[in-house]
This record gives structure tokens, C-alpha cells and sequence, in this order.
């Protein structure tokens, strides 16, 4: 298999329509980045796109931009970092590479447009860095359109890559993703939800 393969792997996309990841923007030429989370969707073997929503800040560079950074993470800490700080620079990036499992760059080949969103076709150029040789390995995030669900399965795992020190870490990167996933349901009751996540954590 093709490094360049490995973003299209049955193995890496398993049971996930939506892959949780990182996409960074290059500011110029002086190694500023503008990075946000975002989910990678597979509409087809060889066809990934980006989503991005139109009030959201990073559609701006989106659209003005032919290629991105994209990162493919299971430990929380880059997220946590881009909380509270969208623009980075190349030691961050660096930082944010030695915790993600997948680092490659992408460009953007196409783009297509909805009331809500718009979404980039990305292809693989150059892959900096995978963590495993095998794509079944990589750590990952399945987004999941059930927002309730996927809150439970963050606790569950608040141990396994956390830790229990963790406590505004965890929090804060819950309530991210809680903002997400508002985005991807139009059915849940976010009262209950809220009350619930004050009673598990």
C-alpha cells in the first residue's frame, strides 16, 4: 500500500463515517498557522472532504487556500491547545505532530456548497509522519452524529488517555465537543444533556 493510501484505508476508517482531526492553514511565511478541529468525512473510496460551516472563522482561509496541513489525533492535548488558541506557530506544530498519530498534507482539489456549510475535496501530497505502519493501529476518534452517545464514550475514556489530574482538560475538550455536535443533531434535548454531564462528571 501507498503511503499516500493510507488516508483511504478501510482499515483506518473501520465502523467511522467521520474521522475527528486537526487541519492547519500556513499565515504567510512566517510559520503561523491558523489550526482547527475538524472532521474528515469519506464519501467514497477515494473522495475525503473537509466541512466547514459558514460561521465558522477557519471557511475564510479555506477559501482562499489550495492546500492544508492535517492531523489525525487520539490524545486530547492538541485539542485543548486549540481551545483557547486557533493560531500556532512551528514549535506548537510540532508539539501537536509528537501527539498525533497521522501528519500529511493535502490539497484542496474541489468544493461544493449547502445552506449550512461547505465542503472541501482533499488529496494527499506528502505524508510528514504516520505513527504506525498499520492504518487499523492508529489512534482515532469516530465523530458520532448521536451527541449523547458520544459524550458517554468521551467519559468512559476519561482514564484511559486523561488521566484523573485532568479534570478542566477533560471538561473543556467535553464542552467542544458538546458545540460540535449541536451542529450534527437537531433532536436533542440539550437541557437533558447538559444535566446529565453534571451528574457523570
Amino acid at each position: 500500500m501507498s503511503y499516500l493510501d493510507y488516508i483511504y484505508s478501510e482499515d483506518l476508517w473501520g465502523s467511522c463515517r467521520v474521522i475527528e482531526s486537526i487541519v492547519c492553514i500556513e499565515l504567510g511565511t512566517r510559520g503561523l498557522y491558523y489550526c482547527s478541529p475538524m472532521g474528515i468525512f469519506r464519501s467514497s473510496r477515494f473522495r475525503i472532504t473537509i466541512r466547514a460551516y459558514h460561521d465558522s472563522n477557519i471557511i475564510n482561509f479555506l477559501e482562499f487556500s489550495n492546500k492544508i496541513q492535517l492531523f489525525i489525533c487520539r490524545d486530547p492535548k492538541p485539542y485543548y491547545i486549540l481551545l483557547n488558541n486557533h493560531v500556532v506557530d512551528r514549535y506548537m506544530l510540532k508539539d501537536i505532530t509528537r501527539v498525533c498519530g497521522f501528519h500529511g498534507e493535502f490539497n484542496i482539489s474541489g468544493s461544493s456548497y449547502t445552506n449550512l456549510y461547505r465542503e472541501f475535496i482533499i488529496t494527499p501530497v506528502h505524508i510528514f509522519h504516520i505513527g504506525v505502519p498499520y492504518p487499523a493501529y492508529l489512534g482515532r476518534i469516530c465523530r458520532s452524529e448521536n451527541s449523547l452517545i458520544e459524550a458517554l464514550v468521551l467519559y468512559t475514556r476519561r482514564n484511559l488517555y486523561v488521566g484523573s489530574s485532568s479534570y478542566i482538560i477533560y471538561r473543556d475538550l467535553l464542552n467542544y465537543h458538546i458545540d460540535v455536535f449541536k451542529r450534527l443533531s437537531q433532536y436533542i434535548d440539550y437541557n437533558k444533556l447538559g444535566f446529565l454531564l453534571e451528574t457523570v462528571i
